[in-house]
């Protein structure tokens, strides 16, 4: 009866966030796109279209001849890294290229300068964006530290003992305490020194998150080889349900540490994802992560997975 009272509540709570998004949406002012392309088919095309002319003998740094569309582009001319993209932009024969009202005729072969810098903006940020992933794969290996939880003592007091799948509220406590603290206490006091308005750099932030991350693996690490050690002297090692004479609060720091690297890699990753890329493709940056989240999910599970056969 818990089990289903569990679903049912979940559900529950998504019908009344679709409801409440709908009855806001007509509150919002909606901004109409100043063209109607699809901006992932217009990556892709840029990509057909500098490769189809691959072997042109125009400069690509220094050519007079760049298709806009529109023409009211605030981009004037293309940057100089990734030069080979910018040959998806070059009118080699304006008669054949455009139409008669300045648009292109082959989407596939010419692609706007706008385009292409939107191109280069994603293959900037795709670096740093693959970092991420260590993070959110960290906290989906951790689903592992259920089993492990499981076999140790979680009593706080006499009478009450924390459910193993209840250990991840560590992680969010700390989460929420490291934002807090950010915002309220260190910005103020970093900002004085180092001329940035959020305190540090969004790539420092991720980097503090990353090497959170790293200690809160290495930590894991250690407690289970003490668990294991434990289990072993009390002559648990053919029973993977008895229940080891340790505190699971051993879990609490590492836990902990966790959430302080999502907090302070995943909101600075977001900031560097919107500071790289054009207004435009603000959609992108919010899918970018969330896309990230997933891939890291699967792996987190399979590596789960691979552990679970290795206990066995």
């Amino acid at each position: 009866m818990v089990g289903k009272l569990a679903l049912v509540f979940p559900a529950i709570l998504m019908f009344l966030s679709v409801l409440m998004f709908q009855i806001g949406s007509p509150l919002y002012i909606k901004v109409k796109a100043k063209t109607k392309q699809n901006l992932v088919i217009g990556l892709f095309q840029t990509v057909v279209a500098a490769f189809r002319k691959r072997n042109t003998r125009l400069s690509l740094s220094d050519c007079g001849e760049y298709y806009r569309w529109p023409h009211e582009s605030e981009v004037f001319t293309p940057s100089k890294d990734l030069r080979f993209l910018n040959r998806a932009c070059m009118i080699e024969d304006p008669e054949r290229d455009l139409n008669p009202d300045g648009s292109a005729s082959n989407p596939w072969n010419l692609s706007s300068l706008e385009q292409v810098e939107s191109l280069k903006a994603i293959i900037r940020v795709l670096p740093m964006w693959s970092t991420g992933f260590i993070i959110f794969v960290d906290m989906n290996v951790f689903t592992f530290s259920l089993l492990q939880t499981k076999t140790m003592d979680r009593h706080i007091f006499p009478h009450f003992e924390i459910p193993a799948a209840s250990f991840s509220v560590f992680l969010i406590i700390a989460l929420t305490i490291w934002i807090a603290f950010y915002d309220r206490v260190l910005v103020p006091f970093l900002s004085k020194y180092t001329g940035q308005p959020r305190g540090l750099s969004p790539v420092t932030r991720m980097g503090i998150g990353l090497i959170a991350s790293c200690m809160s693996i290495a930590l894991s690490a250690i407690t289970e080889s003490i668990r294991r050690q434990r289990a072993i002297e009390e002559g648990h090692e053919d029973d993977p349900n008895a229940l080891v004479k340790m505190s699971a609060m051993w879990f609490v720091p590492q836990y902990a540490l966790l959430g302080v690297a999502e907090a302070a890699h995943g909101v600075g990753q977001i900031e560097f994802l919107y500071a790289l890329l054009p207004k435009s493709m603000s959609s992108i940056a919010s899918a970018m992560y969330t896309v990230g989240t997933a891939v890291s999910s699967l792996i987190g599970q399979l590596c789960t997975q691979l552990g679970l056969l290795c206990r066995v």
